[in-house]
C-alpha cells in the first residue's frame, strides 16, 4: 500500500486501531486556602514609631560592650597577622642571605608566633580588666 501525501510514511490504519486510549484524569480539587497571621511579640515594649525614630527605649546599647566585642574579634586577626609578618620577613631574609636558608624562615616565624601570643595576652588581659571593673 502506497502512503498518500498527507499520511506519514509507515502509517497503517491497522496500527492506529491497536494504540490504547488513555482515559483522562479527573479534575483535581482546588488547593486549600491558607491564612497566615503573624504572631505578636509579647516581649517587645518599644513602639514601632520609636524604632523608626531611634528614640531610647528599654533596650540601650552599651558602648563598652561593643568595644570589648571589637577588641575580642580583633585578637584573632592580630595573632594571624603576626605569624604572617614573621613568615614574610623570613622569606626576605632567606632571599637576601641564602646561607641561612632553612633557619631564617623558621626563626622569624617563631618570633612572629611569640609576638602574636604576646599581643593576644595583652588584649585579653585588657578585656578581663574592663569586665572586672563593672
Amino acid at each position: 500500500m502506497r502512503p498518500d501525501n498527507d499520511e506519514p510514511a509507515g502509517h497503517n490504519e491497522e496500527d492506529a486501531e491497536s494504540v490504547p486510549v488513555v482515559p483522562r484524569s479527573p479534575e483535581l480539587p482546588p488547593p486549600p486556602e491558607v491564612h497566615y497571621t503573624r504572631p505578636e511579640m509579647k516581649a517587645s515594649k518599644i513602639s514601632s514609631s520609636a524604632r523608626l525614630t531611634g528614640e531610647a527605649g528599654p533596650t540601650k546599647i552599651d558602648a563598652g560592650a561593643i568595644g570589648r566585642m571589637g577588641a575580642g574579634l580583633s585578637a584573632g586577626l592580630t595573632f594571624v597577622g603576626s605569624v604572617l609578618v614573621g613568615l614574610i620577613i623570613g622569606y626576605f631574609v632567606e632571599q637576601e642571605w641564602p646561607r641561612v636558608a632553612p633557619w631564617g624562615m623558621v626563626i622569624s616565624t617563631l618570633v612572629g608566633v611569640a609576638a602574636g601570643f604576646l599581643t593576644l595576652y595583652r588584649i585579653l588581659t585588657a578585656l578581663d580588666g574592663t569586665n572586672k571593673s563593672q
